[in-house]
């Protein structure tokens, strides 16, 4: 998928997440917007983001897994974690880590730690390209539902655009 067609895909997500009407946010409860800078056009991204919405723009230069743990450790009853970042089939980049099936165990515990911070039917949305494709992105997907106790989706873009 070219970097335009993401990006614009990214922006009709973000439409859809942070525009909602505001009788609709309330009733979502408190989320947490994560974007890894390396998304093209992710200040639009952030500029479309309704008050009340916190949003956390990765580090570049950084841990990102190690970032969301710090970030989530000072929240509480979140019923949504979105992650925008580049991704392929079991596998998200965060920053300067990459959180995948042959790193998921080092990230064990700070995984485990985000259970604290949400409600028990909180969701984890993973906004990149495949990462619940194929075998390995099912496999990734089921470890990380097993360590957050969050139901995992993919609103990747190809998950998206399936019917085209």
């Amino acid at each position: 998928m070219s970097s335009w067609a993401w990006a614009r895909i990214s922006i009709v997500l973000a439409e859809y997440w942070f525009h909602a009407p505001s009788s609709h946010l309330s009733s979502l409860g408190a989320r947490c917007e994560f974007i890894d800078p390396a998304v093209t056009n992710y200040p639009e991204l952030v500029a479309g983001v309704r008050s009340g919405v916190e949003v956390v723009v990765l580090e570049a230069m950084a841990d990102g897994v190690e970032q969301i743990s710090s970030v989530l450790a000072q929240r509480h009853n979140l019923t949504a974690v979105h992650v925008v970042s580049h991704g392929s089939p079991g596998r998200v980049q965060l920053g300067t880590s990459e959180l995948s099936l042959e790193t998921i165990d080092r990230y064990s515990w700070e995984l485990q730690a985000w259970a604290e911070s949400l409600t028990n039917t909180a969701e984890l949305l993973i906004y990149g390209c495949e990462v619940a494709q194929g075998d390995r992105g099912w496999v990734f997907v089921n470890m990380l539902h097993s360590l957050t106790g969050a139901d995992v989706v993919d609103s990747s873009p190809s998950r998206l655009t399936d019917s085209n």
